[in-house]
Order: C-alpha cells, then sequence, then structure tokens
C-alpha cells in the first residue's frame, strides 16, 4: 500500500481521528500486553509453519479431532511467532522468514524468555502454562554448548545459560497432544566467555519523545530513560568493535582493554550523540547517551495508535527527491518510501507496518527524512492496541 502524500495547496487534512497522545503522563510500552495487533520486528523476520511434522503426515492425515479449549488451550495455530524478554522483542518470525538471535554466556542465566504465536489476521496470543495437551518442543544443535533451564509449571518461558564458548541453533516447536504445528527456523544461539577478564564499560540511553497532537502542534516532550531493546555501539579508532542491546535503559561492554572508547546508538539516518571514555586500569561508565530530535521534522499524532497511524511531515523550499525510512530501536529498517517531491509542505503517513504492511509491534521507532541535503529524525512511538 502506498503511503499517502498531501501537498501544501491541500492542507492538513482532519480524518476524525483522535490524537494518539495522552493529556498527562506518557504510554507505557516497554511491556505490551500479550494480546495486541501485532508482525514483523525489522526488516526480513521469519518462521516456518510445520504441521505435524515430526510424524511425517498432514494435519488432513490425522485421525483425531481438535476440539478448541477455553483461552488459549486449543489446537495451536498461526503463521507467526515472536519471543519477548522483559517487553522487548528478541527474535521475531513470520510465513518462512525470521529475524534476531540469541546470546549467553558462560555460567551465567540470562533473562527469561517467553514464546508467544501470531494468528493469520496478525494478532498474537499467548498459551496458558497449564495446558495439558500443548507443549513447548525445544531442539538444540549442540547441547554441550548451551542448556535451557525450564521452570516448572511455566512451560512457555525459559531461560538460556552458557556452557562454554561457541555458536549452535535452536529450534523451538509448538506440540499440541504430541504433534508439532508450528515450528521456527533455526535460532542462532551464541555463547560467550564469561567476564572475568578484562574491564568493563557501562552507560544509559535516554530517548527523548516530542509528543505531538492531531494538528501538528508539539504538545510536550517526555524522557524515556528505561527502555529495553535500543541497540548501543561500540568504536574503537573509528571502527565498530561491538554492540549490545539495552537492558532497562543501561548497557554494558565486558572483556575490554585499556584505551579510548566512542558509544552512540541509532542507525546512521538518526545517529544520537557520541559518548567518549578512555579506559585505563578500572571500569567505566559513559554517563547516558542521549537521544535527541534532529532537524526539523513533525510526527503528528505522537504517540499514535494502530488504527490511526503517525505523520512524517516536513516543508521544502523547493522541490527535490527524498526519502522516508523508519527504524526500529534494534538499528533494523523495517520500511521505507521515497519519491520526488514538489516544493511545499509534505505529509507522508505511517500506520506502523513494515514493508508488506504487517504490523509492527508497539513501541518506540526512530522516524527519517532526507531532504535538505541531510537527514532528520526523530523518536516516534507506536500504542498498544
Amino acid at each position: 500500500m502506498s503511503p499517502s502524500i498531501r501537498l501544501a495547496s491541500e492542507g492538513r487534512a482532519s480524518e476524525g481521528r483522535a490524537s494518539g497522545a495522552p493529556a498527562s503522563g506518557r504510554p507505557a510500552f516497554a511491556k505490551p500486553p500479550r494480546r495486541f495487533v501485532f508482525p514483523m520486528l525489522v526488516l526480513c523476520l521469519g518462521l516456518t509453519l510445520l504441521s505435524c511434522s515430526d510424524s511425517g503426515t498432514t494435519p488432513e492425515e490425522h485421525d483425531h479431532d481438535h476440539e478448541p479449549a477455553e483461552g488459549n488451550c486449543g489446537h495451536l495455530e498461526g503463521d507467526g511467532y515472536f519471543l519477548e524478554s522483559d517487553g522487548a522483542l528478541a527474535v521475531f518470525g513470520w510465513r518462512g522468514d525470521q529475524t534476531g538471535e540469541l546470546s549467553a554466556r558462560v555460567g551465567e542465566l540470562g533473562p527469561a524468555l517467553r514464546m508467544n504465536f501470531i494468528s493469520a489476521d496478525s494478532v498474537s496470543f499467548g498459551v496458558a502454562d497449564n495446558c495439558e495437551d500443548n507443549a513447548l518442543g525445544i531442539e538444540l544443535a549442540d547441547e554441550s554448548i548451551v542448556e535451557l533451564v525450564r521452570e516448572t509449571g511455566v512451560e512457555w518461558t525459559f531461560r538460556l545459560r552458557g556452557l562454554a564458548p561457541g555458536s549452535t541453533t535452536l529450534v523451538l516447536r509448538g506440540m499440541h497432544e504430541g504433534h508439532s504445528h508450528i515450528a521456527t527456523l533455526p535460532i542462532p544461539v551464541t555463547v560467550s566467555s564469561a567476564p572475568t577478564e578484562g574491564l568493563t564499560l557501562s552507560g544509559r540511553v535516554d530517548l527523548e519523545v516530542t509528543y505531538f497532537a492531531e494538528s501538528g502542534d508539539s504538545t510536550a516532550t517526555e524522557s524515556y530513560p528505561d527502555q529495553s531493546g535500543i541497540r548501543v555501539y561500540l568504536e574503537s579508532t573509528g571502527q565498530v568493535i561491538d554492540s549490545t542491546l539495552t537492558d532497562q535503559g543501561v548497557f554494558q561492554f565486558h572483556g575490554l582493554s585499556s584505551g579510548t572508547y566512542d558509544t552512540y546508538c541509532g542507525p546512521e539516518e538518526a545517529r544520537s550523540e557520541v559518548r567518549t571514555l578512555v579506559l585505563t586500569d578500572d571500569d567505566g561508565d559513559t554517563g547516558t547517551i542521549r537521544v535527541r530530535p534532529i532537524g526539523k521534522l513533525r510526527n503528528p499524532p505522537n504517540p499514535f495508535e494502530y488504527s490511526h497511524g503517525t505523520g512524517v511531515e516536513w516543508d521544502l523550499a523547493s522541490s527535490e527527491s527524498v526519502e522516508i525510512r523508519i527504524f526500529a530501536m534494534t538499528g533494523h529498517l523495517v520500511w521505507s518510501y521515497a519519491y520526488d517531491a514538489p516544493a511545499g509542505f509534505q505529509h507522508i503517513h505511517w500506520i506502523g507496518t513494515d514493508q508488506v504492511n504487517t504490523p509492527l509491534p508497539p513501541g518506540p521507532y526512530w522516524a527519517t527524512a532526507r531532504y535538505d541535503g541531510r537527514w532528520h529524525s526523530r523518536v516516534v512511538i507506536k500504542l498498544p492496541e
């Protein structure tokens, strides 16, 4: 679906949509509910649907009936899945594509990961832990590298513990009455050594979000210092040597030697400020990386609901070719559009979907536009349904 483009002669259209910005406070998107219109995470995603593949038969060949149970205890069917950890998306699968990976450290128990499914109409659903007919199947390619730790009575949640440095893959299956109905593609798992040697560089990330009313007027500026899932890059001598994701706004890099390091977040189109730290003989703290608006974009309304979408707006002094790019906080490109723009007011409408109109999960995104010879950017927030 092509985005709408409104020029200055058309004015600012009002389609009777309520503003996504709350009158007070800020939306809680760090931990989205389990039931919302979901979908791809970033760029290409992934999932393979295997209907009863473990027995080599098709669903039509089974001679037993599946009676849906109360709640989410029925026959597992869907076109996708996602693993979430503390409200942040770790792995996402959708119709044969997959994005994301898992990591662990030797001897350390990682955060809880919970598996959820996505129906064919892009509605996500979890499965109750007390469903006797449904279970999570787990296949590790190399059990000497990592182990999965399960808690009694919590069927769809697990943790990873590293056993030895290396890489392997993990396949998860949604099992119903002993048969595999949904299976992931192999999920990459990387295990690194415990940070017993070297120095640690720590810091925080703070998102600054400008709220816009439907009219295009800025209504407030809010700080989000505790967001998980923001990719932070580590540079040394001008080269990126590592990256990691924030956990409740905090990031850490381990096993470093003394030297000068730069840290920042965001893709090149929305690069944050750069924090520089010289490590000597002790661990160091870079302080807070602040993500601020760049340039003169407007995003009414912000925050926005899926049913309403948000605008990417600006004014052009003269005609030129422009490009709009939307990025997830992980740095992955999820949507883009380019066109030859005439002079005047520009409006590109984005409803929070990926390039093939699959709804994306709620949370913050970078909205960027290139015009006047440079990139302009702001953080926009998609609200839960």
